[in-house]
């Protein structure tokens, strides 16, 4: 019974495979199509057969950014720095003796192999599936140093929605004159959830709520449906907020759990926001994009990074964190609000 069980969850994941290597490309990007000796069962209790659960798992994950074919994939997938986590290939081949260089492969003459996109095999086959299994990532968090225990819920995704900075390295550039890196937190979900991946200074001790990190990105974002497998929309849909928070919260009708949070957090953001450009000569906001940041003037220019000071700096990395983390706070409340409160303290 066993050994049918392993093959039907071969087969499983063969029709994952087929199903999620579609492309609309004239010259489609070679497939991840190796095969498990073993991998994450996506079903639970479901009543629906193998082939009817991958249709579904497959028809959700297409509408998703994951599956999308065009920018960023055609773009950031074809640069070597952003490339390991905006195409399957480079994820999978991240960290190893083989890593996927589109951008150095093109300037050296050589065939260019196209990105593939975000699919089953990048999550359920070599690395991905270690973290799966481990709740371990190593190489791909840069606010920490070495391996990280993400846990198993949430390793694969924090593994590329981390903001992508190395923080403590950029509050030392800045507090001790060596540099002024500008870069702003990209994709910065797990920044905020880890409790660790904002810009901090080293003398404060912050806050941090452990109560979402316990049930994990999957916990909440990929609850298992009414049908009985897990969702692959990666969202948060109303329609599965007893699934995805009742096993916590009781009788909820929206996703507002921690009553005033977002009231508190917005007048946080407003008040950072304004102490913060008034720090800076000439600034008129924080710049919101990666053309604009840190500060920007009344014309839409960045303004000159000699008017910026290091508070200035970190309050205007913390206000983007958390203004962009797309939560309202809720990844981790207290660390998204002590984030703020200190910023600003240190701006008084």
């Amino acid at each position: 019974m066993k050994k049918l069980w392993s093959m039907s969850i071969v087969l499983i994941l063969a029709f994952f495979l087929a199903a999620c290597s579609g492309d609309s490309s004239t010259e489609p990007p070679e497939e991840n199509n190796n095969l498990p000796s073993e991998t994450t069962d996506p079903r639970t209790d479901s009543d629906l057969d193998s082939l009817t659960m991958t249709e579904k798992i497959s028809e959700e994950w297409s509408l998703t950014g994951h599956a999308n074919t065009g920018a960023p994939l055609n773009s950031a997938g074809l640069r070597d720095g952003c490339q390991p986590c905006h195409s399957g290939n480079g994820f999978m081949q991240h960290l190893t003796d083989n890593p996927y260089t589109p951008q150095a492969d093109e300037e050296a003459g050589e065939e260019l192999k196209l990105p593939t996109t975000i699919d089953c095999a990048t999550c359920h086959i070599g690395p991905g599936q270690e973290m799966l299994k481990t709740g371990m990532t190593e190489g791909y968090v840069p606010f920490v140093d070495g391996a990280y225990d993400a846990g198993k819920e949430s390793a694969l995704c924090i593994s590329c929605h981390n903001g992508r900075r190395d923080t403590a390295d950029m509050y030392e550039q800045w507090a001790s004159g060596e540099g002024k890196p500008t870069a702003y937190p990209h994709y910065d979900a797990g920044a905020l959830y880890s409790g660790v991946g904002g810009m901090e200074y080293p003398d404060v001790e912050y806050r941090n709520t452990i109560g979402h990190q316990i049930p994990g990105c999957v916990g909440c974002h990929m609850p298992v449906t009414d049908k009985g497998y897990v969702s692959h929309n990666f969202s948060m849909d109303i329609a599965d907020i007893e699934a995805s928070c009742g096993s916590c919260h009781s009788n909820l009708s929206d996703f507002y759990v921690g009553g005033n949070l977002q009231a508190q957090l917005d007048e946080l953001l407003e008040e950072l926001h304004e102490a913060a450009v008034a720090a800076v000569d000439g600034a008129e906001a924080i710049g919101m994009s990666r053309l604009t940041f840190p500060f920007v003037d009344a014309e839409g220019e960045t303004v000159d990074l000699d008017n910026v000071s290091t508070e200035a700096f970190v309050s205007a990395y913390n206000y983007y964190l958390v203004k962009t983390d797309k939560s309202g706070g809720i990844h981790n409340p207290k660390y998204a609000i002590s984030l703020l409160e200190e910023s600003l303290k240190k701006l008084r």
